[in-house]
Protein backbone atom coordinates (compact mmCIF):
# COMPACT_ATOMS: atom_id res chain seq x y z
CA UNK A 1 0.00 0.00 0.00
CA UNK A 2 1.38 3.43 -0.81
CA UNK A 3 1.84 6.22 1.72
CA UNK A 4 -1.56 7.99 1.98
CA UNK A 5 -1.99 11.17 -0.04
CA UNK A 6 -4.86 12.26 2.22
CA UNK A 7 -5.62 11.34 5.86
CA UNK A 8 -8.85 9.59 4.83
CA UNK A 9 -6.73 6.93 3.12
CA UNK A 10 -4.75 6.14 6.29
CA UNK A 11 -4.79 2.57 7.50
CA UNK A 12 -2.66 2.62 10.67
CA UNK A 13 0.14 0.06 10.69
CA UNK A 14 -0.58 -0.82 7.07
CA UNK A 15 0.29 2.16 4.91
CA UNK A 16 2.13 4.43 7.36
CA UNK A 17 5.23 2.26 7.65
CA UNK A 18 8.87 3.14 7.17
CA UNK A 19 8.97 1.22 3.89
CA UNK A 20 5.98 3.13 2.51
CA UNK A 21 7.63 6.43 3.46
CA UNK A 22 10.86 5.38 1.74
CA UNK A 23 8.99 4.41 -1.43
CA UNK A 24 7.29 7.81 -1.45
CA UNK A 25 10.71 9.51 -1.31
CA UNK A 26 12.49 7.14 -3.68
CA UNK A 27 15.90 8.44 -4.65
CA UNK A 28 16.10 10.83 -1.69
CA UNK A 29 17.77 10.31 1.64
CA UNK A 30 15.17 10.05 4.40
CA UNK A 31 15.68 9.73 8.14
CA UNK A 32 13.67 7.87 10.73
CA UNK A 33 13.02 11.13 12.56
CA UNK A 34 11.52 12.64 9.38
CA UNK A 35 9.35 9.54 8.98
CA UNK A 36 8.18 9.72 12.62
CA UNK A 37 7.29 13.40 12.19
CA UNK A 38 5.40 12.66 8.97
CA UNK A 39 3.60 9.70 10.56
CA UNK A 40 2.65 11.74 13.64
CA UNK A 41 1.35 14.56 11.42
CA UNK A 42 -0.61 12.04 9.34
CA UNK A 43 -2.21 10.54 12.46
CA UNK A 44 -3.00 14.04 13.79
CA UNK A 45 -4.62 14.99 10.48
CA UNK A 46 -6.51 11.69 10.48
CA UNK A 47 -7.99 12.39 13.94
CA UNK A 48 -8.97 15.88 12.80
CA UNK A 49 -10.56 14.43 9.66
CA UNK A 50 -12.59 12.03 11.82
CA UNK A 51 -13.64 14.76 14.22
CA UNK A 52 -15.12 16.69 11.29
CA UNK A 53 -17.28 13.71 10.35
CA UNK A 54 -14.95 11.91 7.95
CA UNK A 55 -15.37 8.19 7.46
CA UNK A 56 -12.49 6.03 8.64
CA UNK A 57 -11.46 2.54 7.69
CA UNK A 58 -10.53 1.90 11.35
CA UNK A 59 -12.18 2.89 14.60
CA UNK A 60 -10.91 6.19 16.02
CA UNK A 61 -10.52 4.61 19.46
CA UNK A 62 -8.00 2.16 17.98
CA UNK A 63 -5.59 5.00 17.21
CA UNK A 64 -4.81 5.61 20.86
CA UNK A 65 -3.52 2.08 21.15
CA UNK A 66 -1.61 2.18 17.84
CA UNK A 67 0.34 5.39 18.25
CA UNK A 68 3.15 4.18 20.45
CA UNK A 69 4.84 0.80 20.62
CA UNK A 70 1.96 -1.17 19.17
CA UNK A 71 2.47 0.73 15.91
CA UNK A 72 5.65 -1.25 15.41
CA UNK A 73 5.02 -4.25 13.17
CA UNK A 74 7.18 -6.38 15.47
CA UNK A 75 5.39 -5.35 18.67
CA UNK A 76 4.50 -8.23 20.97
CA UNK A 77 2.70 -6.21 23.64
CA UNK A 78 -0.27 -3.91 23.51
CA UNK A 79 -0.28 -0.49 25.14
CA UNK A 80 -2.38 -1.73 28.06
CA UNK A 81 0.00 -4.65 28.67
CA UNK A 82 2.97 -2.26 28.68
CA UNK A 83 1.16 -0.08 31.24
CA UNK A 84 0.51 -3.13 33.44
CA UNK A 85 4.20 -4.03 33.29
CA UNK A 86 5.21 -0.45 34.08
CA UNK A 87 2.93 -0.46 37.12
CA UNK A 88 4.83 -3.47 38.51
CA UNK A 89 8.01 -1.37 38.61
CA UNK A 90 7.44 -0.11 42.16
CA UNK A 91 6.90 -3.66 43.46
CA UNK A 92 9.89 -5.10 41.58
CA UNK A 93 12.85 -6.10 43.70
CA UNK A 94 15.64 -7.80 41.83
CA UNK A 95 15.59 -9.81 38.67
CA UNK A 96 13.03 -12.40 39.79
CA UNK A 97 10.07 -10.09 39.17
CA UNK A 98 11.53 -9.07 35.82
CA UNK A 99 11.98 -12.69 34.74
CA UNK A 100 8.53 -13.68 35.96
CA UNK A 101 6.88 -10.82 34.06
CA UNK A 102 8.90 -11.66 30.96
CA UNK A 103 7.67 -15.27 31.04
CA UNK A 104 4.08 -14.19 31.72
CA UNK A 105 3.99 -11.73 28.81
CA UNK A 106 6.12 -13.73 26.37
CA UNK A 107 8.95 -11.21 26.09
CA UNK A 108 12.54 -10.99 27.29
CA UNK A 109 13.59 -9.60 30.68
CA UNK A 110 15.36 -6.81 28.78
CA UNK A 111 12.04 -5.80 27.20
CA UNK A 112 10.57 -5.51 30.72
CA UNK A 113 13.53 -3.39 31.91
CA UNK A 114 13.24 -1.18 28.81
CA UNK A 115 9.59 -0.49 29.63
CA UNK A 116 10.49 0.30 33.24
CA UNK A 117 13.26 2.69 32.17
CA UNK A 118 11.08 4.38 29.53
CA UNK A 119 13.24 3.31 26.58
CA UNK A 120 10.31 1.65 24.85
CA UNK A 121 6.63 2.39 24.93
Amino acid sequence: MPWPEHPKFLQPNKNDTWNDYQKLHRGKIVTTSAWREARDALHRDFREYLSRGGIAQVQASDLEEMERGAANARAVLTHSQAMEIFNFKSAARGSRMCSALARAYGVTPKAIRDIWKGRTW
